[in-house]
């Protein structure tokens, strides 16, 4: 698949919470891995951390008002973000609510402008057909505007026109080629900022955040015991129950997304950083004895 082709993927879109009340500003920032002083029409991707620095979940903020904000996740469930963040709120004024959720359409910059949109500028987001378009700040070029069932089918029609619609598989294979991390499909409680390649997504000056302390300690030591890092394979994609990589026989990491590619298939794997840089040129297995080869590591 061309990455560089116009493109647009359609998907239920998992998460939409609107965060409300006076204190709602203070109490995000404070619980967010990045700084979330956004001005009126802000949006900013980040990540909710538990205490060990471990991913419970992301999200792209929508400043919405003074007093309003939208989080929106196109791969974690509403709940898991809503139970992480009510177990924090004490005695601010902070609401939170799920709002039906709808539809999210990923699509590259160039398919956005064919198709005549708005296409906001970094950090922005703009409405668009009763939802809102923003950059997919995981990946250079994307955009991601969600609506509510049933609405913004005017929309969608103009993408068609002006991109290649992608099926599921396609967009996995194109989200794993540019390097795109999605919590938690790839990264979930297990695993830190570091290890997923998201530690652009943590502020190392906005202060204290929940992992805070672990994830600077990271940072100050430049290096994580586990890497993410694209592999590719012959044939067809291995099938969910194979996900166990060796390398000499020695257990060496786990495959999560994968989906076919070209002749072959492509992939992300969490790997052990030691054995990645000491064994490269040693085979790489799955459980059944398919071979895998290394490409870069996800950052």
């Amino acid at each position: 698949m061309d990455a560089k082709k116009a493109f647009f993927y359609r998907q239920p879109l998992p998460a939409l919470i609107e965060v409300t009340g006076e204190d709602a500003a203070d109490f995000l920032h404070s619980q967010s891995s990045t700084d979330l002083r956004l001005p009126e029409g802000g949006a900013r991707y980040g990540l909710w951390l538990d205490h060990r620095g471990r991913i419970v979940a992301d999200a792209f903020t929508l400043r919405l008002g003074p007093e309003r904000f939208l989080l929106v996740s196109t791969g974690c469930p509403a709940e898991t973000i809503a139970t992480k963040l009510e177990a924090f709120i004490i005695a601010d004024d902070v609401s939170l609510r799920v709002v039906p959720a709808g539809t999210a359409v990923a699509f590259s910059e160039d398919a956005g402008e064919r198709a005549g949109l708005a296409v906001p500028h970094r950090g922005q987001w703009t409405g668009e057909a009763g939802g809102s378009l923003f950059r997919d700040e995981r990946a250079k070029g994307g955009l991601i505007w969600w609506v509510g069932e049933g609405s913004g089918e005017e929309i969608v029609v103009r993408l068609a026109a002006a991109a290649e619609p992608l099926e599921a598989p396609a967009w996995t294979a194109r989200r794993v080629r540019l390097g795109v991390c999605e919590v938690p499909a790839d990264a979930g409680e297990g695993e830190t900022p570091h290890e997923a390649g998201l530690a652009r997504f943590v502020s190392f000056n906005k202060g204290c955040f929940p992992g805070q302390e672990v994830v600077a300690r990271m940072e100050r030591l430049g290096r994580a015991g586990r890497c993410l890092v694209r592999v590719t394979g012959s044939g067809a994609p291995p099938g969910a129950g194979l996900s166990a990589l060796t390398v000499g026989g020695t257990p060496a990491g786990e495959l999560r997304s994968r989906a076919p590619d070209g002749d072959g298939w492509v992939g992300l794997a969490l790997l052990k950083r030691k054995l990645r840089e000491s064994a490269e040129a040693v085979t790489w297995q799955l459980e059944n004895g398919a071979e895998v080869a290394l490409e870069e590591e996800i950052s």
